[in-house]
């Protein structure tokens, strides 16, 4: 017996655990180091790109909404489509099929222009854009009618600028 006293054991699992409460935190881990200064400027560039492509595709698509000017024959298909997705769809909104595309469109318009002209506003507005794009893709889904891609492109474009915004935006 005094040769077993003698011998040490390991701690057990308890009182490991009861030991680390009186153990200070542990320093927080490292920051990860920054990206390579020579990546920059493709992620500006590559953020420029998306923001471009995503606000210049809603301008058009607002304004093609709003107007029979720009494309006449993309105009009655949009109208078209919001005259049956307007009553079936959105139907608990107090508002005509006209005047659900003309909010859209001037919404997706005022967007587009301002995130062209406007580059520090770029991330909210495409959080904005998606928002409505998520609309249109699930009304197209909802309604199976084959016409969800150009809804989704746009989308991927919002997705882009939101994925290459710089960090300090």
């Amino acid at each position: 017996r005094a040769a077993r006293r003698g011998r040490r054991h390991p701690p057990s699992l308890a009182h490991s655990l009861r030991s680390l409460r009186f153990v200070p935190s542990l320093p927080p881990s490292p920051r990860p180091a920054p990206p390579s200064p020579n990546l920059r400027p493709c992620a500006m560039a590559a953020h420029a790109v998306a923001s471009v492509l995503c606000f210049a595709m809603a301008t058009f698509v607002g304004l093609n909404k709003v107007t029979n000017k720009i494309f006449p024959d993309m105009h009655a298909l949009l109208a078209e489509q919001f005259a049956y997705f307007t009553p079936t769809t959105w139907s608990f909104l107090p508002v005509t099929p006209v005047q659900f595309m003309t909010l859209i469109g001037t919404t997706e318009t005022a967007l587009g222009i301002t995130g062209l002209l406007v580059p520090p506003l770029r991330v909210t507005l495409a959080k904005l854009f998606a928002t409505i794009l998520v609309g249109a893709v699930s009304t197209h889904l909802h309604q199976q009618d084959n016409m969800w891609q150009p809804a989704a492109v746009c989308l991927a474009l919002a997705a882009a600028v939101l994925v290459t915004a710089p960090d300090d935006v």
